[in-house]
């Protein structure tokens, strides 16, 4: 048992090697032949994950949201999970379905007040709150967007998405 699992641990990790140098095609298909090995544990769902990012760079939006679906809704860790929310929502994105990319980012949001006592807030807050003011912007919700860059510059002063929250904040007026 121990030796398979230091197998699959040296195929997620031929999996991020390959992702890193960008060939997303090489690394969907080593993430599926880890998937095969381990259909039914946590590191078949990290690569059922690697497999939508794959698809998600590859360009295949709907395919990527297929995949990151498939997940979405097992007990997964709270990195994992809010990996395939982001996942989500960068596919619906994408796809120009801001809608629903409004929502998986506020549903992902919800879980983690409920379960805020145990796990605490998501570790990428700063880059959800950046990507729930893009999509105000593109549901022209200009208020909703303002609010959510000035608390990403407020709360995160450190975080990579101030630069970027602080000049869209400067163009606000031509909106």
């Amino acid at each position: 048992l121990l030796g398979s699992a230091a197998i699959s641990c040296a195929s997620l990790t031929d999996v991020e090697a390959a992702l890193l140098n960008r060939d997303y095609v090489h690394a969907q298909k080593l993430a599926e032949d880890v998937l095969t090995a381990h259909p039914q544990n946590s590191v078949g769902q990290k690569a059922q994950y690697y497999i939508g990012l794959s698809q998600l760079r590859q360009a295949q939006y709907k395919e990527a949201l297929e995949s990151f679906n498939k997940i979405k809704n097992e007990k997964l860790g709270a990195q994992l999970r809010e990996r395939v929310y982001l996942g989500l929502f960068d596919a619906y994105y994408l796809l120009e379905g801001y809608q629903e990319a409004d929502a998986t980012l506020q549903e992902l949001l919800g879980e983690s007040a409920k379960s805020r006592p145990r796990r605490g807030k998501p570790e990428a807050m700063s880059l959800i709150y950046f990507k729930l003011a893009k999509v105000n912007m593109k549901l022209a919700r200009w208020g909703q967007a303002t609010d959510y860059l000035e608390k990403i510059v407020r709360s995160f002063p450190n975080s990579l998405e101030v630069p970027a929250a602080k000049q869209l904040l400067e163009e606000k007026h031509y909106f």
